[in-house]
């Protein structure tokens, strides 16, 4: 279509490839968990499972965190804490994100903060070592080890859960 002037087709080819890209990252995959009888953690949505325990969610975000997508990832979160009214722990499986920037680590850094200021607990599970150098350098790292360093999820829960309550009377959820 483009000939004899083949180099625009190439350069028209390139930017719809890279705009397919920045689109698709905006949207990355995110699903709240649950034990499916096979034993594995899938989204809880798509096979119907039940949460692990009322005052835990587990939240999969499956992509890099960064300035494209922080926000979807927040507002995952802000869907989280507002499905699970009494949640105490929001337990982030991390093994699909393979890279993070500023925007993520500011995004991270807000939503443990906000946690804590209302006497809920971020951990963290799956977390990949240059995710970790990131979070290192920019010192998230000091507030989150406590919580971040479990391998798997079920390693998270073996920790996590003997410090929750047996289900109890509804709380007031995230303080947003």
């Amino acid at each position: 279509a483009f000939a004899p002037h083949i180099e625009i087709g190439i350069l028209a080819g390139l930017i719809l490839s890279l705009a397919l890209l920045i689109y698709r990252s905006m949207k990355p995959r995110v699903a709240v968990l649950g034990r499916h009888p096979d034993g594995t953690w899938r989204d809880a949505a798509r096979f119907k499972l039940p949460p692990p325990h009322p005052e835990l969610a587990i939240l999969r975000f499956d992509g890099p965190l960064h300035f494209v997508n922080a926000a979807t990832f927040e507002d995952a979160v802000l869907a989280v804490g507002r499905d699970h009214p009494r949640l105490k722990v929001l337990l982030l499986s991390c093994a699909g994100i393979n890279d993070i920037d500023a925007s993520g680590i500011d995004t991270l850094r807000r939503i443990h903060r906000q946690l804590a200021d209302s006497g809920n607990r971020l951990a963290c599970c799956g977390l990949k070592k240059q995710v970790i150098d990131v979070m290192e350098r920019t010192g998230l790292w000091n507030d989150l080890a406590p919580h971040a360093a479990y391998r798997t999820e079920d390693h998270a829960l073996q920790h996590l859960l003997p410090q929750l309550s047996a289900p109890a009377p509804q709380r007031q959820g995230f303080a947003w």
